[in-house]
């Protein structure tokens, strides 16, 4: 069997409806398919120093690249030829398409800039910070552009590009964010925190800390939040992607997707994944809601460092160190419901015990049934139960008490009393006594099949051993009259106030017995006790110093017959 999904737990399972003889369980789910990302093209050296930002204008179709080269370059889509260019002769930190791509905002050293392809001027300056300008942001529907520097320092404008706000934080800002509907903008400073601002009230919402502990500051490069405002995700230098909810700032998910400085981070609107890109060269994409990756890690040439999505995260931009631009179709997703139909039934085990026979003499054969998730067999209604044994006629005999017979051959049934195979914490014992003539060796026995009061729904996990046989037996002509077989059964006691054990036996006439503990490995573990026992009911005690908390299974052998019982020691 292999595990494909926990449909129910063991609690559950006992309360499913043994009454009837049930064919089959029904289960409906969900399946989630992907497929990988495939690379459409790549732009080599596209510009002559690292990518620092991208962006992406759907409706005349064309993209934007900017470089620590200092220069902006407007590519076509349909055959990634660049349409327009220009060169500020400084480091551009970011850049954005506001409005329409004939207006784009970017960011070179402390000072923000409108590019105007098509304008008189094509240049002009919008406003300066005291410290180096790192980001821009800008909220679609509600039109506004945000930038941080790294002295603290926020300005929002409004769709005039006419400043509406300006904020002094006191942080060094490393990364900006709107939510989808421009009411809540966040920020990642060089501390590792994140600060939600309400643009209406001008109020601080939450301050989130990214920080694995305090000696450790995890810059946060990159943040985002999910189509419908309820989630934000992180990436910092620490190489995790931390995804929080925003209807209580609390850590949903930390997911490793990589090995240092993550440098983007988004959410596709149509898949519930986290999409993320690092310095360590790979871009990863995370089914955050089981935490499994949809793809392996996608290496590049270089240190990857700017991500956009297009269409909504069905292609992929990616902007390397290197100078390199990378045009990537993004992941299939596919949500599926699933009806799957599985074969209802209760599953018992049984261990047929490897153990030693003296040919010529009365042995039990101890058959364990272990009712594996313990549910309650008895509420079957029926009164019927057997098992037939397979046991090689050469070497074995059965013996029926109930009409004084010894059977030979190789298949035998023998109709057994397997009431308490239904009770929580037991095991039931079928003792099978055997005579084995003419040879010495090894042989083997089993079970072939079992009925259990006739109910189909019962899935028997049946395991053969072996006897080994120790001395040459007597012809059977030579086996005088079989005596009756003395009863003997014993209950275990657990003193809740003390360590000690105590043993209830209970037996019809005098008789030697041995009370042997084993672990779940079949590993003798310990030598409880081993005497003569009295007709009626006694006590005895023992400590069981030095065994360990566990499962274990308590044996008691008699020359006639094995009975089984779990203890479960808790020190």
């Amino acid at each position: 069997w292999q595990e494909i999904g926990v449909f129910a737990n063991r609690e559950i399972l006992k309360w499913f409806p043994p009454y009837d003889d049930i064919d089959s369980l029904f289960f409906r789910y969900n399946a989630f398919s992907f497929t990988e990302p495939v690379k459409l093209k790549e732009i080599n050296s596209a510009h002559a120093a690292e990518i620092s930002s991208l962006d992406y204008e759907p409706r005349d179709s064309l993209f934007l690249s900017t470089s620590l080269d200092g220069k902006i370059y407007l590519w076509s889509l349909q055959s990634f030829e660049k349409v327009d260019s220009i060169d500020v002769k400084k480091k551009i930190y970011s850049a954005k398409f506001f409005g329409s791509s004939e207006r784009i905002v970017f960011a070179s050293e402390n000072s923000i800039f409108l590019f105007e392809p098509k304008g008189k001027t094509r240049l002009k300056l919008l406003d300066t910070c005291q410290n180096l300008v790192r980001t821009l942001a800008v909220a679609e529907r509600t039109k506004i552009l945000a930038c941080g520097s790294y002295s603290g320092e926020v300005f929002v404008f409004d769709s005039t590009l006419s400043k509406i706000y300006s904020l002094q934080t006191g942080k060094q800002i490393y990364s900006l964010a709107f939510s989808s509907d421009g009411e809540w903008l966040a920020l990642g400073d060089y501390n590792g925190f994140v600060t939600i601002f309400d643009l209406k009230t001008q109020k601080v919402v939450a301050e989130i800390s990214t920080n694995r502990d305090s000696t450790f500051k995890n810059v946060v490069w990159s943040i985002a939040f999910s189509l419908d405002d309820s989630l934000l995700a992180c990436g910092g230098i620490d190489g995790k992607v931390r995804v929080y909810s925003l209807s209580n700032f609390a850590l949903e998910y930390v997911l490793p997707s990589h090995t240092f400085h993550i440098r983007g981070v988004g959410f596709p609107r149509y898949a519930p994944v986290v999409t993320s890109v690092s310095l360590d060269s790979t871009f990863s994409q995370i089914f955050f809601a089981r935490n499994f990756a949809v793809h392996q890690p996608i290496k590049q040439k270089s240190a990857i460092t700017s991500l956009i999505f297009l269409d909504g995260g069905r292609f992929l931009l990616l902007g390397l160190r290197n100078g390199d631009i990378v045009f990537y179709k993004n992941f299939d997703f596919q949500e599926i419901e699933q009806n799957l139909a599985l074969p209802y039934f209760i599953p018992v085990a049984v261990k047929c015990r490897s153990f030693q026979a003296f040919a010529g003499r009365l042995e039990p054969v101890p058959i364990v049934f272990e009712n594996i998730y313990e549910i309650p067999l008895r509420r079957f209604n029926s009164d019927t139960s057997f098992a037939v044994l397979h046991l090689p006629k050469e070497h074995f005999g059965v013996y029926h008490s109930e009409t004084s017979r010894l059977v030979l051959g190789d298949f035998d049934t023998v109709f057994s009393d397997l009431q308490t195979i239904g009770k929580k914490d037991t095991f039931a014992v079928i003792s099978v006594y055997t005579l084995h003539p003419w040879s010495e060796r090894k042989a083997t026995f089993g079970i072939q099949s079992i009925s259990f009061r006739g109910k189909r729904n019962i899935q028997w996990l049946i395991e053969t051993d072996t006897v080994e046989i120790v001395e040459k037996c007597k012809p059977i002509s030579d086996l005088v009259r079989f005596e009756l077989i003395p009863q003997v059964d014993f209950d275990i006691v657990e003193d809740t106030k003390s360590d000690e054990v105590y043993i209830k036996f209970l037996s019809n006439e005098r008789i030697f017995c041995n009370l042997v503990m084993f672990n779940l490995l079949g590993e003798k573990v310990e030598q409880i006790f081993s005497g003569e026992v009295e007709k009626g009911e006694h006590l005895i005690s023992t400590d069981l110093k030095g065994i360990p908390s566990g499962t274990y299974v308590v044996i008691l052998q008699t020359k006639y017959q094995s009975l089984a019982k779990k203890l479960i020691l808790s020190r």
